[in-house]
């Protein structure tokens, strides 16, 4: 079952990127959209998850639409995949069954209907925001600044996104942070706050804090290949979390075993309205501050 719904879903990332990259007027959106589009055309859709879907309520409602009606047809079709990857355009062979050979025709179809609806919804739906924020007619905007320091989310050595061997995270496209190579494998609260979202491998937590911020935790590259293998999460989504509170818990030496490098992100992915200040110094303290985030506000 996971398989052909994967497929779906994947395709409907794809369509629904490439429809934003062609009527965003964010050049900056653009770019992130195309490259997260081409990613997902290949089975590979963090790029276009974090980068985009769950940025956007409209993208999310295309995605959404590809997917329950490309997944119908291959629900109906009964699909079957054969090996475990992420399906996409060069993982298609995955579908090729010798005493069915309309199984793979099925998931041509089920490609094309979950790829040409999600675009199409994305294309009709999107729309761009004309303004992010106008001053008064007859008078000036006061700018306030709301600020909040972040502790190290795990115990380890700081490091700058750009030293990140990844460029999802390295060029900033999913938002400004930092990375840490972890010296264990805790998951802490840098600040209070709301879990929003838990990824189904437990690779990857989203969180909001009380001041509005949007932070996503990222353990490890490429992980969610280990379907949460050396994870064990401790939250819930809608769960209200303090500064300190485990949230995560992961086997780093058996992640590095396993092939996959440990290296945790913390990254503010509602950056439009927030600046974001980096201490990239050596070793994680308890209770250290390694990031100031301040929002601007009129």
């Amino acid at each position: 079952m996971y398989l052909p719904a994967s497929l779906a879903h994947n395709i409907s990332e794809s369509g629904t990127c490439f429809a934003i990259a062609l009527r965003t007027k964010d050049t900056k959106l653009r770019a992130v959209a195309l490259s997260a589009g081409i990613s997902a055309l290949f089975g590979i859709t963090e790029p276009a998850l974090y980068g985009v879907t769950l940025q956007h309520k409209r993208a999310l409602i295309s995605v959404i639409t590809g997917g329950v009606i490309g997944g119908a047809y291959v629900g109906i079709a009964g699909l079957s995949g054969f090996t475990i990857v992420g399906p996409g355009l060069a993982s298609l062979p995955m579908f090729v069954d010798k005493s069915n050979p309309a199984n793979l025709i099925h998931a041509l179809i089920g490609f094309g209907i979950s790829f040409v609806v999600s675009f199409v919804i994305g294309l009709i739906i999107w729309k761009n925001d004309e303004e992010i924020s106008s001053a008064s007619d007859t008078g000036e905007a006061t700018t306030t600044v709301v600020a909040e320091d972040l502790m190290a989310p795990v115990a380890g050595k700081i490091l700058s996104l750009a030293d990140v061997p990844d460029d999802v995270f390295s060029q900033g496209l999913i938002g400004q942070g930092i990375a840490v190579e972890p010296s264990e494998g805790s998951l802490i609260a840098p600040t209070d706050g709301t879990i929003e979202m838990v990824y189904e491998t437990k690779h990857a937590l989203g969180m909001r804090t009380d001041n509005g911020a949007e932070l996503l935790f990222h353990i490890g590259l490429d992980t969610v290949q280990l379907n949460g293998k050396y994870f064990e999460s401790h939250v819930q989504v809608g769960q209200h979390v303090q500064a300190g509170e485990l949230l995560e818990t992961f086997d780093v030496a058996k992640i590095k075993a396993a092939g996959y490098n440990p290296i945790t992100m913390m990254v503010v992915t509602n950056q439009d309205s927030y600046t974001v200040a980096v201490d990239e110094s050596n070793e994680t303290l308890d209770n250290q501050s390694v990031m100031n985030i301040a929002k601007l506000g009129v």
